[in-house]
């Protein structure tokens, strides 16, 4: 009888770590996925920027294609946050000047498991997109 209880306790205790592993996986794995998710939007947005779409349609734009990727914007869509930026080539006098257009998404990405593995709730993915304005 003792045995028996002893073998509880020990497969209580293996459990609990194993379902700490497991979680962690899953959580390394969406975090994985919405990192991809995050810098294919960028790249895009950059695109988009540098042909001349305005800032607010190239917001709208990437908000539908995360919610299409599976992305979680949160009730008023302030889950991802967009910086637009320009860098000029212009000490190259010989060269013609050549803009790079930037796009930056910054993602704030709800851990599954982030209490039970001491990581925090939220975890921000970065991704960045520049494409070359001719």
């Amino acid at each position: 009888m003792a045995r028996r209880g002893a073998a509880m306790v020990e497969m209580v205790i293996a459990l609990n770590v194993l379902m700490l592993l497991v979680f962690g996986m899953i959580d390394m794995g969406l975090m994985l996925k919405n990192s991809l998710a995050i810098s294919h939007l960028a790249k895009n947005a950059a695109r988009s920027y540098a042909l001349g779409t305005d800032e607010g349609t190239i917001e709208s734009r990437a908000k539908a294609d995360a919610r299409d990727l599976g992305l979680d914007l949160g009730p008023q869509d302030n889950k991802l946050e967009f910086t637009f930026d320009v860098h000029s080539d212009s000490d190259k006098p010989e060269v013609p000047i050549l803009h790079n257009m930037e796009v930056t998404l910054t993602y704030r990405h709800s851990t599954v498991a982030g209490k039970l593995l001491g990581l925090p709730d939220e975890v921000n993915l970065k991704g960045t997109g520049v494409h070359i304005k001719e």
